[in-house]
């Protein structure tokens, strides 16, 4: 981090004057988040470099934008709203050493109803939230996946982290869904988890013994739909509850619910 803070000030060229940025703190956790969730809002930004006002995180995304250490796209839902996103840029990925991991298209494209985009802004809303601040409580660890956790579980999750409270750790792995996965689909992955648990193969991977499943859904209707398929199979791993819940009471305070029975329990 220090060698980062060392470098000199990045420059860039736009329209024929020379914009000069001092890279300050916040900028490395910016893009140290984007190396982990590849695209991120204005909204998700605040939250995770500690802006406080929109005017201010608006100009220095606007400053890292013209100075080709982020790209910049306009992401249109499929209920029409639009928003500005963003992702390292390949000069942003070498200032922290990485590959540059974002959308491969040209700076300012409009992405219309794109479901990528959609589920990673979903899958940040929950990255936001885990990581805000409670007493007795952190999520540490915080892993993606570009292929499947083994040859025996050819499941690829969302991300892993761990949840430490006191001196307790309590691994979780994160399903974030959008609808876009038919039940069928579910069984597949649910018996995946459940193979992976019985075989001791996760022990081997990430040095615990046990593991739990968090499923962040798009509603309601789905939540409960999905409890009563994976409560078919089985009452343990699982627990669920909606991004608007999540948003609404925050990573630590939401009720999350098991595949059978009505008793929301809390992560710590």
């Amino acid at each position: 981090m220090q060698e980062l803070q060392n470098r000199p000030p990045a420059k860039t060229s736009k329209t024929g004057s020379e914009v000069h940025l001092i890279l300050q703190k916040r900028d490395l956790e910016l893009l140290r988040a984007l190396s982990l969730l590849r695209i991120i809002d204005r909204n998700q930004t605040a939250k995770i470099c500690g802006f406080n006002s929109t005017s201010r995180v608006n100009t220095r995304l606007l400053k890292l934008s013209r100075a080709g250490i982020l790209k910049r796209f306009f992401f249109v839902s499929t209920l029409g709203g639009k928003k500005a996103i963003y992702c390292l840029s390949k000069k942003g990925a070498e200032l922290i050493g990485t590959v540059p991991n974002g959308l491969s298209r040209p700076s300012d494209s409009f992405l219309i109803g794109d479901k990528f985009v959609a589920h990673q802004l979903a899958i940040n809303e929950v990255y936001c939230a885990a990581h805000s601040y409670i007493e007795g409580g952190e999520v540490r660890r915080w892993q993606v996946f570009k292929q499947a956790l083994s040859p025996a579980c050819p499941v690829i999750p969302d991300a892993y982290f761990e949840i430490h409270s006191n001196e307790a750790i309590r691994p979780m792995y994160l399903e974030v869904d959008l609808g876009t996965e038919g039940i069928p689909v579910w069984n597949k992955k649910v018996k995946e988890y459940l193979g992976f648990a019985a075989t001791g193969e996760f022990e081997r991977l990430f040095g615990h013994s046990r593991f739990g499943v968090l499923v962040v859904t798009s509603s309601e209707r789905r939540m409960q739909s999905l409890r009563e398929a994976v409560g078919k199979l089985t009452s343990k791993l699982f627990y669920f509850t909606t991004l608007e819940n999540l948003k609404a009471c925050g990573f630590w305070q939401v009720p999350w619910l098991r595949p059978e029975g009505g008793v929301p329990q809390s992560l710590i």
